[in-house]
């Protein structure tokens, strides 16, 4: 008798343990979702070739390719002209490649760039990839 009484209350305290732990909220670091603003005109606004969309990604994640982006009419693959990363109050970095999946010539960016010719890399970036440091 005592096994089976020690044995059910065992069996009743991971019950409960599972039955609170399924109701705790679990606190999502934003960090992980990155975030990069692509713009087809110069100044990071739209103009009259096109919008702007952001794009998030997982830390360190890669957009893997523009033609998939719906927004503004899409057409987005090789008509970016200017690029944030944008993540408040972190550090953070977000890297512009000239082909899909992340690949080809890369350009780094810390902060805002209004303007990619700058860089000769304007109409070129293809797909991204974003990190919190």
């Amino acid at each position: 008798m005592q096994l089976s009484f020690a044995f059910l209350a065992s069996m009743i305290a991971s019950a409960a343990a599972v039955a609170i732990d399924g109701r705790v909220e679990v606190p999502i670091d934003r960090r992980h979702f990155l975030e990069i603003d692509i713009c087809k005109d110069l100044g990071l606004k739209p103009g009259p070739t096109g919008g702007c969309t952001g794009i998030t990604t997982a830390n360190g994640g890669c957009y893997g390719d523009f033609a998939l982006l719906n927004q503004d009419g899409g057409g987005w693959d090789n008509t970016v002209t200017s690029a944030v990363p944008l993540v408040d109050g972190q550090n953070f970095y977000c890297v512009l490649y000239e082909h899909p999946n992340c690949a080809g010539r890369a350009l780094l960016l810390t902060g805002p760039a209004y303007d990619l010719r700058e860089q000769q890399f304007d109409d070129i970036a293809s797909s991204t990839r974003c990190y919190s440091v």
